[in-house]
């Protein structure tokens, strides 16, 4: 993913109708996706983006939202297309390649000066990093019970 949109406040553009209707448009990038939608006022700010396989998630945030929102992506042969959008921190989506898999993904703001999280999650560790005072984490090919499982995070300082 060009993560060359984190941090930067962009005004949305892009076709008349957004991530509001997942899985009918498509989008070069999941940050195009995520400020292509309508919804999305002008002083938006990417603060953490994720990539996984073919899916892909963004945070962002405005001063007009109580709490960031996110969407997850997945890729198509014609461009990232929108699966999921939402607040919450935590969630996992249906994917269309198995009815009982799909992405798991999580985020949140990372405790003051820490540089990365280590989560321990079925028996493995992942690094993530810290991107302006967030952290983003996404798993394909989970089944939903992931959603209920435990996680150990470690702040990396």
């Amino acid at each position: 993913m060009d993560p060359s949109g984190i941090g930067t406040s962009v005004p949305p553009a892009g076709p008349d109708h957004g991530w509001a209707y997942p899985g009918t448009v498509t989008f070069a990038s999941p940050i195009d996706a995520f400020l292509s939608d309508d919804h999305a006022p002008a002083d938006v700010t990417v603060v953490a983006t994720v990539e996984a396989g073919a899916y892909a998630a963004v945070v962002a945030n405005s001063q007009t939202w109580s709490q960031p929102e996110a969407i997850v992506c997945e890729r198509t042969d014609d461009g990232w297309e929108v699966i999921s959008e939402g607040s919450g921190l935590t969630r996992w989506t249906l994917t269309d390649e198995d009815p009982d898999r799909g992405v798991l993904f999580c985020w949140g703001p990372a405790d003051s000066g820490a540089q990365a999280y280590d989560i321990q999650f079925r028996s493995r560790t992942f690094r993530v990093p810290i991107q302006n005072g967030h952290f983003a984490w996404l798993l394909p090919d989970v089944d939903e019970q992931a959603f209920d499982d435990p996680a150990d995070f470690t702040a990396i300082f």
